[in-house]
Formats: structure tokens, sequence, C-alpha cells
């Protein structure tokens, strides 16, 4: 683990490769965003997001902006660069969800419907998780679509089966 104060000093070198650079930058931003020091996490994301060579996907640094935003209850802001996550990025799903959890955060349950349309739609079932499920139980409780409820809870079982015996098997090995 490296302190905000260990990856500033690390990144003085004159050694460093911008390749090296870019990732002390990015893992700065991201310590920084976990030790609540939120405009030193957004100088480095935006940092990063301004070069034109940065080394670090572009969706990772929307996700981190998202995130922060998030954090800070700044779930317009955090909606904004969720929306910037290219639908080609393994992140696109992920921000969908997350997406959605910002719309519940301002009350606005039928946008949140929207994004866990796509988030939970039967073709993004191998790469969703149960996490977009209980999201999507609870936009329907707060709209008061019960059948919706009733839809999604009886498919879960059938849905996160095979994740579920093998959380159950590593579950029951020693020293997991």
């Amino acid at each position: 683990k490296r302190t905000i104060g260990v990856l500033q000093k690390e990144l003085k070198s004159k050694t460093l490769t911008e390749e090296e650079r870019d990732q002390l930058i990015f893992q700065l931003g991201l310590a920084a965003t976990i030790q609540d020091k939120e405009q030193l996490a957004y100088n480095q994301f935006v940092r990063l997001l301004e070069s034109e060579r940065a080394n670090i996907d572009r969706a990772d640094l929307f996700m981190a902006l998202a995130r922060l935003s998030y954090q800070q209850g700044e779930y317009d802001a955090a909606i904004d660069w969720y929306k910037q996550v290219p639908k080609s990025s393994p992140l696109w799903l992920e921000s969908k969800e997350e997406r959605a959890w910002a719309h519940v955060r301002l009350d606005q349950p039928n946008k949140a419907v929207a994004q866990l349309e796509t988030a939970t739609s039967p073709v993004f079932t191998p790469l969703s998780g149960p996490e977009s499920d209980f999201l999507d139980s609870f936009v329907s409780l707060m709209i008061c679509d019960y059948s919706r409820i009733f839809k999604i809870t009886g498919n879960f079982l059938r849905k996160h089966k095979v994740r579920i015996k093998g959380l159950e098997a590593l579950a029951k090995k020693r020293n997991t």
C-alpha cells in the first residue's frame, strides 16, 4: 500500500517512463479518493484525461471521475461521466448499473429503470451480477411495480445458480 505522500514522492523521480508516471498519477488519484482528498483526486484524473499521451484507458478515467462525483454527492456530474464510458469498454455495463444508482439518489426511478433494462437484459446475463438484480428489485419497489419484483426474484436463482454453487464451494474450503 502506498500512501499519498509516497506516491507524490515517487512521481518526482526523473527515471520514470511516461507509462510509469501515468500509472502513478492514476494510483495517486485513487488513493486520494479513498482518503477523501477529492480535489487532489479530481486534479490527477483530469490531468490524465487532458493529456494526449496518457497511458491510462479513458474508460477507467471516466469511471474514476464518475465514482468520485458520486462519492461527493454530485449525482448529475456522475451521470455525465458514466455516459462517457464507450460501449466498447468492458466497464460499460458496470457504468449502466452505477448510473442507475445515481438516478436512484436523484429520486429518478424511471430513469434508473431505463438503465437497468440494459444492465439486466438477458443478452448480458453472463456479465451482470446479482447487484443489478437487487437494484432492479429495489427500483421496482420504489415505483410499486410488484409484478416486476416477483419476476426478478423468481428468475434470480436460475440466473445466478452457477455463481451461487461456486460461492458455496468456495465457502466450504479452508483458508478462503
